[in-house]
């Protein structure tokens, strides 16, 4: 007994019968619209075709109108209208393409602007500092290597005290080389340098008593100073007169001097050498004036000092010579 026929079985013809076809589930548009409308929503599912000995024969697909398509979803309604059309788009007017290229053409401008300050600067600043040359600005030249300055003023001296006569020498020495017979006369000397400039008190004391510091004399006493020699029948004497600044207290300037009687070199301010040291500096009295004075062993040499006129510091190396100048050769 047969329950299926046998596919290989021949028919009354002699020819063998072929399978049947197998079923074909397709998509096309009018099936997902027909299923999304029994469905409500749910996936679409295809439309089973069962072929026939015929072959498959494709649906012509729907042709679709101008007005669109109309998908018939409950609770949906589609566009019934296009979206866009050329007349919404927005219309370019020749003035708006030409500020476009106007932008696009303004970084060009900037970064040529740019190139020509930087060629300028280069031009104007950084060569001439490799070549080291004068660069023209304006009307006035820039030279990378400016003249000197002037020199300054050369100094001018003013006497402090009266004098007999007047000479200009390098040195106190060679001017006491005179020999004056007479009355005691006493004179100016006028100490010039080398280059012929009149040589300054912080010039020249240090040089006699190390002890006296440069700053120190500039902060207490003025640059101009005088210089004598006083002739008598016992020698020649050096001294000298120096004008305590303006505003510097006298009693800052007398502290000051304490370097001088603590000073080791007191020789060097005489022309001869006066001997060995007599004991230290005493204080004494002239005509109401206060000195202090240091003897040695040659009995006229002595280190005299006072204060005249209250800002006119006189020191001497013979005390006669202290004398005669504050008798009779302080301006009054």
């Amino acid at each position: 007994m047969k329950i299926f026929p046998d596919p290989n079985e021949q028919n009354d013809g002699g020819a063998v019968r072929p399978p049947p076809p197998p079923p074909i589930t397709i998509r096309t548009m009018d099936s997902d619209v027909k299923s999304v409308e029994q469905t409500g929503g749910g996936r679409p599912v295809g439309e089973t075709l069962n072929l026939g000995s015929e072959g498959v024969k494709r649906p012509e697909p729907p042709k679709l109108t101008e007005e669109g398509v109309k998908i018939k979803i409950p609770g949906y309604s589609g566009p019934e209208e296009k979206l866009f059309s050329p007349e919404t788009l927005p219309e370019q007017k020749p003035e708006m393409i030409a500020e476009k290229k106007s932008f696009k053409a303004l970084p060009v401008v900037i970064i040529i602007v740019v190139a020509a300050l930087i060629g300028a600067a280069g031009y104007y600043f950084v060569y001439p500092l490799l070549l080291q040359t004068e660069v023209p600005v304006g009307d006035v030249g820039m030279s990378a290597n400016p003249p000197p300055p002037p020199p300054p003023p050369a100094a001018t001296h003013a006497p402090l005290i009266l004098s007999d006569k007047a000479e200009e020498s390098t040195s106190m020495s060679a001017a006491s080389q005179e020999t004056i017979a007479g009355a005691p006369i006493l004179k100016e000397v006028i100490l010039k340098n080398q280059e012929g400039a009149a040589v300054l008190l912080s010039e020249y004391l240090p040089s006699l008593v190390p002890e006296f510091s440069v700053s120190e004399l500039i902060a207490t006493f003025e640059e101009d100073f005088t210089a004598f020699v006083y002739y008598d029948e016992n020698g020649s004497w050096p001294g000298y007169v120096l004008k305590r600044k303006e505003g510097v207290s006298p009693l800052i300037a007398q502290n000051y001097l304490g370097k001088l009687e603590s000073s080791q070199n007191l020789k060097s301010l005489f022309i001869e050498d006066p001997g060995e040291v007599s004991g230290e500096f005493k204080s004494g009295e002239y005509k109401g004036v206060a000195t202090r004075y240091l003897v040695y062993a040659n009995k006229n040499a002595a280190v005299d000092y006072a204060w005249a006129n209250g800002d006119l510091l006189v020191l001497t190396t013979y005390f006669p010579a202290l004398k005669e100048v504050l008798d009779n050769r302080i301006n009054k």
